[in-house]
């Protein structure tokens, strides 16, 4: 910006000077003609020989010819063969009389009455040599200036790149569960400083809140553990106790209940834990394979007792997971697709390791999720009509996509065609 407003100075300071001269040549040119129409062509000669006999050494141009060529009066040799008779303002390179070397002059003719002829001009070498002189300055201020401009800018970018990556830094590690991680901060009390401190304060607050919640959730797992248990005692005692019937049924369909509610209890702290971030300090190096073949072995006779077939297709490879969780999210899959696939007779886990990314897919080949129940099915306590008489509190799929998201990953479902696909991709690893 500073070198356009510097060459737009410099060129209107040449413009105003060529203006001047032009101004100069047309006065002294304008007189000379008054003079003319006074005395004629004597009158005017013997004004020009004064004028330069008394501005000796200026710059001043002038030549009076008669109408056949010859010089009357004048510091020029001879009329200058490509300037015409008659011209308002003309640059060109000519000899004074006397001098040793070519000049540039700015000059003006026109034709007097009687056919004499009238040339005046004003040298102007000294505006040349400054119109040369500023624009190889500028040049030389430009290949100075742009290549210190860049050096300045990309200092400034890579101060202003690290200071910005060390905020990225620590969002990304606080993301990954290091609530420790805090903005580093240099003391200069900017903007970053300031910035620094403020997102410092948050991850504080943030810190604070996630020990809380695990204070919390792990209290609230202690004490209502003994109250439900202490419930089922009494209703086991109960039930010991009486013979009727009709008490017996409804105390089991209480214990039942009881039972359902432990569940649920527990599969929300692990959602809430699991969203919070808890537990990525147990991630670890997992043979994907042997995790797979234990959760066939588990889940393998319930389903044929059903008369599914549990296939886990083969893999091999490792993956930093979080092994307890990731197997009891594919246990809450297969679980579903027994309980709720109708038709169901074969259900398939497999894995596939590409690019960082662990995608496990439990599909079966029953009756499947239509597209625009699958957003109902995925939300938590969600529950699809004709599964609603089934046991269960709709978290199933909600724990499954709580231990995606904890892997920086996400919960796709799909179509098997027939059936349902459902996809758990796992980003975290190394």
């Amino acid at each position: 910006m500073t070198g356009g407003v510097l060459l737009l100075a410099r060129n209107a300071i040449v413009q105003q000077s060529a203006r001047d001269r032009q101004e100069i040549v047309a006065e002294v040119a304008n007189d000379l003609r008054a003079w003319h129409a006074r005395g004629g062509d004597a009158a005017l000669a013997t004004e020009i020989t004064s004028r330069l006999d008394t501005l000796r050494g200026e710059n001043l141009v002038l030549l009076l010819t008669a109408a056949d060529g010859r010089v009357i009066a004048g510091n020029l040799a001879a009329w200058p063969p490509v300037v015409a008779r008659t011209t308002n303002w003309q640059t060109i390179d000519l000899f004074r009389t006397g001098a040793d070397r070519a000049e540039r002059l700015g000059i003006s003719a026109t034709t007097l009455p009687g056919g004499s002829h009238l040339l005046t001009g004003h040298v102007i070498e000294s505006d040349v040599r400054y119109a040369q002189v500023s624009q190889r300055v500028l040049i030389a201020a430009f290949l100075f200036t742009v290549p210190l401009a860049l050096i300045v800018a990309a200092a400034m970018t890579r101060a202003i790149n690290r200071r910005v990556a060390g905020i990225a830094d620590t969002a990304s590690a606080v993301a990954e569960g290091d609530l420790a991680r805090r903005v580093p901060l240099d003391g200069s009390g900017d903007s970053f400083d300031r910035l620094g401190d403020g997102v410092n304060a948050m991850l504080a607050r943030i810190q604070t809140l996630v020990e809380e919640l695990r204070i919390v959730t792990g209290s609230l797992a202690h004490d209502l553990r003994g109250p439900i248990f202490r419930l089922t005692a009494t209703l086991e005692e109960a039930r010991n106790a009486t013979d009727d019937p009709v008490a017996t049924a409804a105390m089991e369909r209480v214990s039942v209940e009881a039972a359902a509610l432990q569940t649920m209890l527990a599969t929300a702290m692990q959602i809430a834990q699991a969203e919070a971030g808890i537990g990525r300090d147990r991630f670890g190096d997992v043979d994907v394979a042997a995790m797979l073949g234990d959760i066939g072995e588990l889940y393998g006779p319930a389903a044929e007792d059903r008369g599914i077939t549990l296939v886990v297709t083969p893999f091999e490879g490792h993956f930093r997971l979080h092994r307890e969780l990731v197997s009891q999210a594919i246990g809450n899959v297969i679980d579903n697709a027994m309980r709720h696939a109708a038709g169901a007779t074969r259900i398939t886990v497999s894995a596939i390791l590409s690019e960082a990314a662990l995608t496990i897919s439990v599909a079966d080949n029953g009756v499947g999720i239509a597209v625009a129940d699958r957003a109902t099915a995925l939300r938590r306590f969600g529950r699809l009509d004709p599964s609603r008489h089934a046991p269960g509190a709709g978290l199933g799929l909600s724990l499954v996509e709580a231990v995606a998201h904890l892997h920086d990953g996400n919960l796709a479902l799909g179509d098997n065609a027939p059936g349902l696909r459902v996809e758990m991709t796992l980003r975290t690893q190394g």
